[in-house]
Order: C-alpha cells, then structure tokens, then sequence
C-alpha cells in the first residue's frame, strides 16, 4: 500500500518515496525516537497478509540484522501495523553504482577500491552463512566521500514466494516453490547459471554477480545482456562473456579474477571472496594481456580416480588458470593463488576418529613442491592418501597408507612417514606395502641424523628416536608435568642436523610451548611461549600457529634464538583444538598451501530415521562440535566452534530458535544434560579445562564440579543424577575415564585407567553398565563393563568404533563405524550379552556427529551440508617472498 508523506508507521514518519520493485516500495522516514532518517522498505501486501510468510520474513531479518559492517547497510528492525509491514533499514545517500555506470566506464584507479569495498561486504556476510543472492549495480551505493554500501543482503532469500516483478531484468523474480527448494532467482543479467536453471545455490552464486558487476564497471555495459529475460537468461547459460570492451591496461590480475568469478560451472568459479581481494591487491601497473570472446575455461581436464574413487574428479578450484594450465602464453613472476578442491563423494578428511576433534593437517607438500598429498575419505573407503601433482590435474592414492593421518615426506622426497593404527609406517612416496616402524606412536614423525626418526609413542609422552627400518626406540624427552606439560608433539628436525624443533603441549592448546631440543647435549628449553605446530623454513624464520592465525618470526640457526618480531602472515587458518596442529604446509622451494578455518564451518544438524529420511533441525551452517538431545527430546545442547574458542548454546527444537547457554570470554564445550534436563554441565577453560554445572538459561558458569588437577571433560550423567562420568587428560597415562558424585564431597574416583586412550563414557539407563571407547587393540574400539565395581569387560564393536550411546530402554548401544551407524542388541539379564553389530545407516563421504533420539527409530546427527562447498586448500606459490616482505630478517 501506498504511504503519503506525514503518515506515521510506530514511531517513523513518513517524508518521501525513494522507489518501488518487486521487493516493495521504499521510503525515506524521520525515526522521531531517535531523530535520524531511515529508509523504511514496506512489504508487498499480499506478503503482508500471509501470516507464515511474514513469520519466516522476521526471522530472516533477525539474522540479517545480525550483520554489521561498515560497507554493509544495516538493519534497524521491523516495524508492523495493521495495515503496512516495514523493514527499518540504514538510509544511505548518494547514487547507486547503476548511476554511476550510466555515465561510462569506471576508471581503474577508481573502480578497484569499490570492488575491494564490495568483496569485504560479501565476505563479511558470507563468514555468518548469509548470501546476498541479488548483487547487482542497483543494491551497490557510492557516497560521496567514496564508501561503498551494498543494500539488500539477504532480502531475496527473506522474500522468496510467487512475487513477480514487472521487469524481472532489473528486480528480483521469486519463483513458486522456492521456498521448500531453497532456490531463488535474482536479477536476470547477474544470476549464475545455477540460479538461471532454478537450483540451489551457495556463496559462489555471489562471486557470479561480483564478477559480472566488476566487469560492468570496467567496461560500462553489461557481461550478459539482451533485449528480453529470456535472450538474457540464455546467455547466462550458453554464452561467454566478452572480454574485449576491457580496457588495454586492464591488470593481468584482474582479468584473472574476471575468469575465475564467471565460471559457469561453479564447481571451477573462485570459493571465497576474499581470494578477490587478493587479486585486487595486486598493481595496478602490471602488465596487462589482450583476451578474446571465450577465452573463459568452462570445464577442467577430467581424470577418473582408481578404487572407490573411480567416480570422483579431482576439481580445480574457481576454473584454476595459473601458470601451468591457464589462458596465459607464460607464467606470471611472484605470488601465485588458487585453490584446489574436490567434488561430492571425494572429501577431504579433517574430522578425527573420536570426531569431537579434528584431525592433524590432512595435507603435506613434497619438499620440491611438485606433489600435494591429500588426505580423502569416499564413501565407503576409510581415509587415504592421495598425491596431487601441481602441474598436472590427476590425483591417485598411494597404496598402503589407508587410515593414514600425521604423513610427512622424508627429505629426498623419496619415502612417506604417517601414523595409522597407532603405528608409525613408512612406504615409498609412490606407494607399496608399508613398513612398521615403531609401535605405538601418535603425533607425526620426522626424519632425523643417521637414518632415524623423531616420534611421539602416544598422547602423555615425550619425543623418542628409532631407526627408520625399525628397532629399539630410545626416548630424548619428558614433558614437563610441573609445567602443565602433556605432550611432546609434532617434531622437526634444523638443518643443523642437532636441533628438534616441536611442540610441549599444554591444555588449553593456546598455552603451548614452541620448544628445541638438543640431541648432541640432550639440552631443551622453550623459544616460544604461546603457540603450536612449529616448522622452520629457509628464509630463515619460524612458522607457527596462534589465535587462528599463522605467525612467522625471524629464527637465528647459529645462534639458535628469535631474531626478530613475530607478525601474523596468514588470518583465519585452521587448527585442531584437540590435537595442537595447524592446517599448513610448505615446500622448501617456497610454495605454501593451507586451509582456512571458514571453510569447516559449513555444517547442519539434521534428524534421520531408520529408513533413511532425513529432516533439516538447525540448517544454519555452522562448525558444530557436539550435540545432545534433553531427556524431554524438547531441546538440544551444542557446542559451536568459531574462531576465538568455543560456546555452548541451547536449540529449542519446537521453536527452531538458538540461545546462548555459555557467554563467557573462556573456551566452553562438550555440554550434556541432567536427566531432569534442568541443568547443563560441560568444560570450561580456566588454565585447565574444569567441569561446571548450571541451570539452562541463567548467566554465568554456575557450579563448579571438577577442578583439576588435570584437563576434565564431561561425557555421561548416572540415570538418577548421583554421579557423573568424566574423561581426564593425564600426564602420565593419556585419556582415562573417572566418576564423582554430583552431591557431597566426595572425591573424583577411576573408572578405567591405562597407558592407552579411553573416551566418551556412556551410563546405560539402568546405571549398572559403562560403555566407552578405547584404542588399547591398536585401533578404537567400543567396550562395555559393570557399573559400579568395574568386574568383567565385554567388547562390542567389530571393526573399529566411537561415540557409543544406548537407546532410551537400554536394549540397544549405537555406535560410529566409519560412516556407518551401528546397533548392537544387548541384554543384560542374567548376565550381560551382546549381539553381532548390524548396519543401522550409512552417510557415505562425510563425517558426522550424532545422539540417539528419544524413540531409537532417529537420531540427531550434524553433518557438512551437502549443498556447502567442498572444503578446498588454498594455495600460494612462491610465497617465500611475500614472507620476506611481510617479516624482514635483518
């Protein structure tokens, strides 16, 4: 309905009409609360009279509003009447991008800082999960003193339903349906072919529109255009864009970047915005090319991967045209970026066996820097390595390395080390059968003098020595437990040949200590207090991992000490929480590859029936870490992972509305219910992880339980809520299971303790059994013992298992088995028996998390959302001499 001004909508006036769409009409109004003037956006009134549609418009508009961003234009709120509905909205003077372009191409100098602007809009959206779906010129505005301001973020999706512009060249088409296929079409000339065919779509559908609007900047008109929606929407499917209109000066850089946004298989287009910015920054005065109409790569050389890969291609990330298979007649000199990822049914295996914790870096360049390893887990194959040759596009497992995780390259490039089964392994870097090398071992190896290796046997240990063909082990190191030491992990060896660089693992993580290690005086001492996952390179400087970001430091061989500030060189990388180990690798030809922390968190919480059907919980994708169903089945209680550490928030399942359960500035995780599902209890970091109990939806941590002296996580509560299981991390012995009594003073008491690795205690609904996993066999298995006294044991699983949870009548223990769910019937009556484990589903290629239902006929899993992006590996060749500029070795 239309508005005249000096009408009042709440509290807004209303001055003048600023413009109309499919979107709504738009007007300027006087806030008279707070006296400022806003852009009011009124609803259609037939979106307006449509109560569910306008209870799912507000609750997209509360994450909207949830943005904030100097190039974004906020969201104040929402404002109803009975007879109007409007979005309270940032007023923003000044044209549009569409006026600007109007008047003829944008200059260079002037059109790249608006595109860095642009870029910095969408990445901030795009780290929150939300997508613009509608970038266009029109949504772009340019004040005055030069701020770029994108409207609309996220509005498209918000408004979705049978709305129909009438020039649906220039607004938004909603298409019927859209809402059960979460499919929008946007503006016609911007679309990405995926939105133009009516599928689903992700954050690559906005580097689509990105790159169509950088290059109607550069060139002043549009890439895809024509007389009608229709002659539009088909060049967008079946035409090139023509590239000949751009500037001769135009950078190389930037014309990269034109290529890699308007891919039109999305699979090949850029992954994330901020690789734009990347390209952006490059001079401006770099030589520039001239590319003819169609010179846009649309497919990549295809190559079918061997055993369970056959069906799976290796994909080069955003249409990849660097040095060796781009458009280009030669290389470009310096930094080189792109990014390698794989398609659906090839992942990347980062979630670890206990799969509350990530695995260690699931990739390791060669020293020559020709070969990416990858570490992928398919379907129904168990992780493996496979070896990515950077100048061609094939990718083929290495025999032998099946579940292999922690690999390293020896320093010929000839053999591979790897853990597997808590066994050290070596095989020839093509593959073969492998070599046991030392038994146990736990947190990667690496080669050291007169054909030995440096290695940590298992979680509470120090750094030990062995011969590579196998022998007696010689222990070098003890952590130091005073200190707070646990661990002594992830070893490498100078190229003095005398010093072990490594690190003394301290929980929390972040109170690591980078340390070196002297073999010829049997002398260590700490380099840096406050990091992890440590390795020199030969630009002379130490890389390691803090606070999510990669952190170099000029590092003095001779002398052995730091010879200068450490300055971050790489934000928003990836490290596992549990296991102290950074998601980077480099070459020592200079090149460096990683994974960027965004990248994990693209998960949902679903819930999935015996017979397969699956039913969306939460689809806010996230990096959810553990999830617990209430005993009332009403709630869950996750734990969210982001890039500072770790919340627990409650999900009301009725509702579909998250809450803060934790808020405080520590790492806070791991939450289970009471079984009257009053109270939470879960860790908290307070120098070491403590265990708290409070009431749902009060502040702070309420009730300390356990206070040390070592790390405590909780895992299970008694049926009656007397006691509480809890696993410690300890020094001497790794992983055990303890219990403590919820009320008195009584003292904590061992359950099951070992020199091996025991986990996810679980009370049964009676409260007379115990089941738990353990890595005592060399691979991870599920047991079950007698509650209280522990008595005889009985083994579950068959092959391998975590996570075990009983059924709500205690007739069942489920179980993960790679991607399988397993059940195993059990009675306990006269005397405890198990049945064979049977298959209760599968999730082939993805690893998840998962709690029983309240029935045993669900389950709630969290899982990578299958329309996220596969995770991808960024990497930078010839990076050596951006280090250099970035940390200056005097």
């Amino acid at each position: 309905m239309a508005l005249t001004p000096g009408r009042r909508l709440g509290t807004y006036e209303i001055v003048s009409t600023l413009g109309a769409g499919g979107m709504g009409e738009v007007y300027r109004a006087r806030d008279t609360t707070l006296n400022r003037d806003v852009a009011l956006k009124v609803l259609p009134e037939l979106f307006a009279l449509d109560p569910d549609r306008l209870a799912r418009f507000k609750r997209e508009a509360q994450v909207l509003a949830s943005l904030n961003h100097p190039n974004i234009a906020a969201i104040y709120g929402f404002e109803g009447t009975a007879g109007a509905q409007a979005l309270v909205l940032e007023l923003v003077e000044g044209p549009t991008l569409a006026d600007r372009i109007a008047q003829g191409p944008i200059p260079l100098a002037e059109a790249l800082p608006i595109a860095k602007q642009i870029a910095d809009a969408l990445e901030a959206a795009h780290e929150h999960g939300i997508i613009h779906r509608d970038l266009k010129p029109a949504n772009i505005k340019v004040r005055d003193d030069g701020t770029v301001k994108v409207l609309d973020f996220g509005l498209a999706k918000a408004l979705e339903g049978d709305v129909v512009a009438a020039n649906v060249s220039q607004s938004p088409t909603l298409s019927v349906g859209a809402t059960r296929l979460g499919v929008i079409l946007g503006t016609a000339a911007y679309m990405s072919p995926e939105q133009a065919r009516g599928r689903p779509v992700d954050k690559r559908t906005d580097i689509w529109a990105f790159g169509c609007v950088l290059s109607e900047m550069l060139t002043g008109t549009r890439a895809f255009d024509g007389d009608d929606v229709t002659d539009v929407l088909s060049r967008v499917l079946q035409r090139d864009p023509d590239f000949t209109g751009l500037p001769a000066t135009t950078p190389r850089a930037v014309r990269r970047l034109l290529r890699r946004c308007l891919q039109k298989d999305h699979r090949f287009r850029l992954r994330d915005v901020g690789d734009a910015k990347a390209e952006l920054d490059e001079p401006i005065d770099e030589g520039s090319e001239t590319v003819s109409a169609g010179s846009i790569r649309t497919s990549g050389k295809q190559k079918a991967l061997v055993g369970t890969l056959v069906a799976a291609l290796l994909l080069v990330t955003a249409g990849l045209t660097w040095l060796m298979v781009g458009a280009e007649s030669a290389p470009t000199p310096g930094l080189q970026r792109f990014g390698i990822s794989l398609p659906r049914g090839a992942e990347l295996s980062v979630v670890g066996p206990n799969n509350t914790s990530i695995l260690a870096n699931p990739m390791v360049l060669s020293p020559d820097g020709s070969t990416l390893l990858l570490r992928i887990s398919s379907d129904d194959s168990p992780p493996q390595l496979y070896a990515r040759s950077l100048a061609q596009f094939d990718i083929v497992p290495i025999p032998g390395t099946e579940r292999a995780d922690s690999a390293s390259f020896s320093p010929d490039g000839q053999w591979l080390y790897f853990i597997a089964d808590r066994k050290l392994k070596k095989v020839g870097a093509k593959g073969g059968t492998p070599q046991v090398v030392a038994d146990p071992a736990d947190f990667g190896a690496a080669a050291g003098p007169d054909d030995t290796l440096i290695y940590t046997p298992s979680y509470a240990q120090g750094l030990w020595r062995v011969p590579s063909s196998g022998g007696t082990p010689e222990k070098l190191t003890d952590p130091d437990t005073k200190a707070g030491e646990l661990g002594h992990w992830w070893p490498q060896l100078l190229p003095d040949g005398d010093t072990i660089l490594f690190t003394a693992y301290v929980s929390p993580f972040e109170r690591s200590r980078i340390s070196l290690y002297s073999l010829r005086t049997r002398e260590r001492r700490i380099l840096i207090d406050g990091g992890i996952s440590a390795r020199y390179v030969a630009t002379g400087h130490i890389l390691y991992a803090r606070a999510g970001s990669l952190m170099a430091v000029p590092f003095d061989l001779q002398r052995r000490e730091l010879a200068g500030r450490a300055v971050p060189v790489i934000d928003d990388l990836e490290v596992s929480i549990s296991n102290a180990s950074a998601y980077f690798t480099t070459s020592d030809r200079g090149d460096l590859a990683y994974i960027r922390a965004s990248e994990l968190r693209h998960d949902r919480i679903v819930s999935i029936e015996r017979s397969g059907a699956v039913r969306p919980v939460a689809t806010a994708q996230q990096a959810y870490e553990s999830v617990k169903l209430s005993p009332d089945a009403q709630r869950l209680a996750i734990t969210i992972r982001t890039g500072s550490g770790r919340d627990v928030w409650s999900y009301d399942l009725e509702r579909g509305a998250f809450s803060r359960a934790t808020s405080g500035p520590a790492d806070e995780f791991n939450a289970i219910w009471t079984p009257d599902g009053k109270r939470l209890i879960f860790s908290v970091e307070e120098r070491i992880y403590k265990v708290y109990s409070k009431a749902v939806n009060t502040a702070g941590n309420g009730e300390l339980l356990v206070g040390g002296p070592h790390d405590s996580i909780p895992t299970s509560v008694s049926p009656d809520g007397t006691f509480l299981i809890f696993r410690i991390n300890h020094p001497e012995t790794g992983r055990d299971l303890w219990r403590v009594a919820l009320e008195g003073k009584a003292e904590p008491q061992v359950l099951v303790e070992s020199p091996f690795s025991e986990d996810n205690g679980a009370v049964s609904p009676d409260g007379r059994w115990l089941a738990y996993q353990s890595d005592e066999s060399g691979r991870t298995e599920i047991y079950v013992q007698g509650l209280p006294e522990p008595g005889e044991r009985w083994p579950i699983s068959a092959e391998g298992g975590t996570e075990p949870a009983w059924s709500r009548d205690g007739r069942e223990l489920f179980y993960r088995d790679l991607n399988h769910l397993m059940s195993v019937t059990v009675r306990t009556s006269p005397r405890f028996t198990a049945d064979k484990p049977v298959v209760v589903l599968e999730r082939p290629g993805r690893a998840w998390l998962f709690d029983a239902g309240s029935d045993s006929r669900s389950f709630i899993l969290v899982e990578r959302d299958p329309a996220a992006p596969p995770i991808a590996v960024s990497v930078v060749l010839n990076w050596f001499d951006e280090l250099r500029r970035l940390a200056p070795v005097n």
